[in-house]
């Protein structure tokens, strides 16, 4: 009895656990940031309530993460059970083992959350009929206009009148005079986030009814597309305030990228999305990743998939 007094005296209770795996991860070189150790600190709280993770067995920690629903969850707290068994040489394999199994359950689930969410947006006709119904109101069509057929960002529209191009463009503008014959607007934009890579933008916009907006908008040269008080350039805050405000079915810039992206994948417009990324100023990796809604396929493997589908298609001719 007194030698099991002595054991269970001489174990390192819950957080001097913690404390000590926080000292073995700055002596292996594992630095973990602020952020990290406060993340770290809250799951352990978490999981301690339920399980040992020092002492415990893997039979016993493998009950506790089987009983979790979310395999998220679950491989976010296997995680951290893992790193504090291997710093103090506990087995681990088996949890290991299960944590590897997960991924296919992850990958499984995100594809549902896909196709889920998919659903929920609206068709490429449905966007272009909204914006047909937003003609005649002027600030709020113009802001749609470029999400929907050029997929530019909010910032981007935060934008100074010119009625003629002036020499230097130091700021992004629209050069645009409404009683001018040649029926055209010409849009410099060189202040957005990915500027400093892809250098300056040149949209030439003929579009009729956006024309036609615009001269319904009436800006003086020199006049900022978005006015705000005696005259200021408004800040990127309010401009998103606006273009959430504008934004048919409040989707915003980034959910009707995604289903510009949609429609030309569907549509096979393989040109199209060269010219999204052009726009949005962004690689073209990174919309075939962040805003293709098919499971993150790339570029080669959805062309490749199309190029399969047309030759059956003659084959079966």
């Amino acid at each position: 009895m007194t030698t099991t007094k002595q054991t269970l005296k001489n174990m390192p209770s819950q957080e001097e656990v913690f404390n000590l795996f926080l000292e073995k991860s700055l002596t292996t070189g594992d630095k973990l940031s602020p952020k990290s150790i406060k993340e770290y600190e809250k799951r352990y709280k978490t999981i301690s309530k339920h399980i040992n993770i020092f002492d415990d067995d893997e039979t016993k920690i493998l009950q506790f993460l089987d009983k979790i629903d979310n395999p998220n969850t679950t491989s976010n707290k296997a995680f951290l059970i893992l790193k504090i068994r291997r710093a103090f040489d506990k087995p681990y394999k088996k949890i290991e083992t299960m944590r590897e199994n997960l991924k296919d359950d992850i990958v499984r689930r995100r594809k549902m959350k896909s196709k889920e969410y998919t659903k929920s947006l609206i068709s490429y006709t449905e966007l272009v009929d909204e914006l047909e119904k937003l003609k005649g109101t002027g600030l709020p069509f113009i802001f749609n206009f470029f999400h929907v057929k050029y997929g530019l960002r909010n910032r981007d529209l935060n934008a100074v009148i010119k009625y003629k191009k002036p020499k230097k463009i130091t700021e992004n503008t629209i050069v645009f005079n409404p009683k001018q014959r040649k029926k055209e607007l010409n849009f410099y934009i060189k202040d957005y986030k990915t500027a400093s890579t892809y250098g300056q933008k040149h949209i030439i916009v003929k579009d009729g009814d956006l024309l036609n907006e615009m001269k319904i908008l009436d800006r003086r040269d020199n006049s900022y597309l978005i006015p705000v008080k005696q005259g200021q350039k408004a800040s990127d805050g309010y401009l998103n305030v606006l273009a959430s405000k504008y934004s048919i079915h409040s989707l915003g810039e980034s959910k009707i990228a995604k289903i510009l992206m949609r429609h030309y994948i569907d549509t096979k417009q393989f040109d199209r999305i060269n010219d999204l990324a052009y726009y949005r100023g962004t690689n073209i990796g990174t919309l075939y990743t962040t805003y293709n809604m098919y499971d993150n396929i790339h570029k080669d493997t959805l062309q490749m998939e199309m190029l399969k589908k047309e030759l059956k298609k003659k084959v079966n001719a």
